[in-house]
């Protein structure tokens, strides 16, 4: 039997946390360890995974200071490093059906590439579990260029193999990089490590006021704050020269030149119009493409 860390990230989730460390302590088919990082809870967090630490040894609890929720998830990757055959990301107010890790590895488990990521499909629900719509990313298209305009795969859905895990946290440079979700699908389309969409959801996913997270949704709010150029980040652009620096040997071919454009692009004034113009920049919904072409000229990408 497959086993499966996952690595759920804790902050004053008392309202659903306890359905959702049930639902992956009952998923089928896998041996499963929990791996919870508390990121410095002031409500009942604490006390609920402590409770179910004490109940169930497939529990292991770290309670810690705040780190902010990227850097708490990169935290799990290390302290799970080496535990499981893959590994999964948790967020801490969802359900998960019973057969989601399953079905994530028998797509897995075909093939024999070294670096392999999994995602899927997902079911909107309100606080209450009443279905609020489906999120597909069939008009998505899984390459690197793409993932470098907008990296909007749900990181709750992903699987990924021990070796994918290893690599991804072998960089010192974590706090410069844009998400744990994201970093993780943009490195394995880097190296050419396998990549499968499932447009199946095996997960109720709740959207309500206080979310840690978005639900990738674009909306007018959105595109006005990323097309703010008085930011200072630069995220993207930092990604590409951390691949372009500490990952260059195990990048894919035709993927290192969009990687050196990108980490190179503040140069010089033709190499930022290389970067404008390239066609490997690709997106399938042209505002965002607008939004990112912008950022580039002002140097914000």
């Amino acid at each position: 039997m497959e086993t499966v860390s996952v690595l759920l990230s804790t902050y004053n989730g008392e309202c659903f946390l306890e359905e959702q460390i049930e639902s992956v302590l009952s998923q089928v088919g896998v041996k499963v360890h929990l791996f919870i990082r508390d990121d410095g809870s002031s409500d009942s967090t604490k006390n609920i995974v402590r409770k179910f630490a004490e109940k169930d040894p497939r529990i292991t609890v770290f309670l810690e200071h705040n780190l902010g929720y990227t850097r708490s998830f990169f935290s799990l990757c290390r302290l799970a490093k080496n535990t499981a055959d893959y590994y999964a990301f948790c967020d801490q107010d969802d359900v998960w059906l019973p057969d989601k890790l399953i079905s994530a590895i028998k797509q897995l488990g075909k093939g024999n590439n070294k670096y392999k990521l999994y995602f899927s499909g997902l079911t909107l629900v309100d606080k209450d579990l009443k279905k609020l719509g489906e999120k597909q990313y069939n008009l998505q298209d899984i390459n690197f260029g793409h993932a470098m305009i907008r990296s909007s795969v749900a990181g709750c859905t992903m699987v990924f193999n021990n070796n994918l895990n290893n690599l991804s946290i072998s960089t010192n440079n974590i706090n410069q990089l844009a998400g744990h979700d994201s970093w993780i699908y943009r490195l394995n389309l880097a190296i050419g490590g396998k990549t499968i969409y499932d447009s199946h959801s095996y997960i109720y996913f709740r959207r309500y006021e206080t979310n840690t997270t978005s639900s990738g949704k674009i909306t007018l709010k959105r595109i006005l704050k990323e097309i703010n150029l008085s930011r200072e980040e630069s995220l993207k652009y930092n990604t590409s020269r951390i691949l372009a620096g500490e990952f260059k040997k195990y990048l894919r071919e035709d993927n290192e030149v969009l990687v050196t454009n990108i980490a190179t692009y503040r140069d010089s004034i033709r190499k930022k119009f290389q970067l404008l113009f390239s066609s490997k920049l690709n997106y399938s919904f042209f505002p965002v493409v607008v939004i990112c072409k912008l950022q580039i000229l002002f140097d914000k990408y």
